[in-house]
């Protein structure tokens, strides 16, 4: 039995109908010469979620929500009973399972089982690039067990190196004794006891950090109003080496400030478009991962975060990657002035509320009524760098995207895999109803960029 940190309970408090706080993965797969098999694919599942925390672990709530909960090993574990299969409608395409994708990630998952799901779409219809008998996967795990890193280390351990993988040896789950209510109360009274002595730990780091200067507030715009139930979802397909190229226009750039400065570009057309755009830089909040590796054997969130403005009042776009650039490093610079010893105690800092607090708090905050501190949310999460394989089917293109909250309803996901990066994009279908429109945005972002560094290579070079 384990309980959960402040952090990843926060992410249950916050949740609502409306707000179903899971990040999802849209996976491609080609089947080559070996048959689809939704069976398999479940047995697949069964052999390794020993090994995938999230996977087989519940909640346990403590009595009257008075302390966070608690994970502990499902008794009753069975994989079928989160692996659905879906039918996309006609024709199928690119357009069907964006939808699909969409209103799959606008369903929260139920708390009485493990938080996670898969839906299996076994016939996808024409995608450009992609053999015709394809298929997908669209898996929901909820942000309470997993961040961005993590989420990568579940993916690994479903998948394989090779198509003819050896077949895995399936451990036992080990069995947990629900705790009693009493047990729990308990529990939750001998923290309370111990608070203070955590917060004299906690108040060092805390004074250390507020040190630190504060991000400004990003102005309002329609990104910072109030969510739906609603969900749309697309996404754009870019070669690594397309951006390695581009950011070379800016000595010291990496490829997020690139992601940075065509979101930035592409923000600045969609609202100029709409006549929404402000005379300050809109500002994204990029979740920063404090693991060392995505292979930590504890789940859960291990997180920090930066703000940086991406330039959506600078009209060229090579200006505009100089700027991210020089914001993005100050902002990188600043957080990793915060040593690990500070990181834990700000940790614990978080635990100090009592869980009814955080609870209340994380529901009763209006976006209308604080200024919002970004725009956006944009994670760039890392697959691994060769093809995976699942039954011996090739996985071929790697999507993910996150929860939306009141306040923040644009979500960008950049998914470096095998040579490609794919940027997805999940928002309120009444707060961005023509996605498309903003995708061309982002489109014609990107082709100012490769115009840039075509003018680049042809400009005379100094003698």
């Amino acid at each position: 039995m384990k309980q959960l940190s402040a952090i990843d309970a926060g992410f249950l408090y916050a949740e609502t109908s409306r707000t179903p706080m899971h990040v999802t993965a849209l996976q491609i797969y080609e089947p080559g010469a070996a048959p689809f098999s939704f069976a398999q694919i479940v047995d697949n599942v069964r052999q390794r979620a020993a090994s995938i925390e999230c996977y087989h672990r519940k909640l346990v709530n403590v009595p009257w929500g008075l302390d966070h909960p608690y994970w502990i090993n499902d008794a009753d574990f069975d994989p079928s009973h989160h692996m659905f299969e879906y039918t996309l409608a006609e024709p199928g395409g690119w357009t069907e399972l964006c939808a699909a994708t969409a209103e799959l990630h606008a369903k929260p998952l139920d708390r009485t089982k493990p938080l996670w799901e898969m839906h299996i779409i076994p016939a996808l219809g024409k995608l450009a690039g992609i053999a015709d008998n394809a298929y997908a996967i669209v898996t929901k795990i909820h942000h309470a067990a997993v961040d961005g890193l993590a989420g990568i280390s579940v993916t690994g351990a479903l998948h394989d190196l090779e198509p003819a993988a050896s077949p895995v040896k399936t451990p036992e789950i080990a069995q947990e004794a629900r705790p009693t209510p009493m047990v729990l109360l308990s529990r939750s009274t001998i923290k309370d006891a111990v608070r203070p002595l955590r917060a004299l730990y906690a108040l060092p780091a805390l004074a250390r950090a507020s040190s630190a200067s504060l991000p400004a507030f990003a102005p309002r715009t329609r990104f910072n109003g109030r969510v739906s139930g609603r969900r749309v979802f697309n996404a754009l397909h870019f070669q690594l080496e397309s951006l390695q190229t581009i950011k070379r226009l800016s000595p010291g750039a990496t490829i997020n400030d690139v992601i940075l400065t065509i979101v930035g570009g592409g923000l600045r057309k969609y609202l100029r478009t709409h006549n929404e755009l402000p005379d300050h830089s809109l500002t994204a909040m990029i979740p920063v991962s404090t693991r060392k590796t995505g292979n930590q054997p504890d789940e859960g969130n291990r997180l920090s975060q930066i703000v940086v403005p991406v330039g959506t009042h600078i009209d060229n776009a090579t200006d505009r990657l100089r700027a991210i650039q020089q914001a993005s490093a100050a902002a990188k610079q600043q957080e990793q002035h915060l040593d690990r010893d500070t990181t834990g105690a700000l940790a614990q800092f978080a635990e100090l509320p009592p869980a009814p607090w955080l609870a209340f708090a994380a529901q009763a905050i209006q976006p209308d009524v604080f200024p919002p501190l970004a725009n956006t949310v944009i994670t760039n999460v890392k697959a691994p760098p060769v093809p995976l394989y699942s039954c011996g089917a090739k996985l071929v293109r790697a999507y993910g995207t996150g929860p939306l909250v009141d306040g923040a309803s644009l979500f960008h996901a950049a998914m470096s895999y095998c040579g490609a990066l794919n940027l997805s994009v999940m928002s309120c279908a009444e707060i961005l109803p023509d996605l498309s429109f903003y995708l061309r945005c982002l489109q014609d972002t990107y082709a100012e960029l490769t115009s840039a560094v075509a003018t680049h290579a042809e400009a005379p070079k100094p003698d």
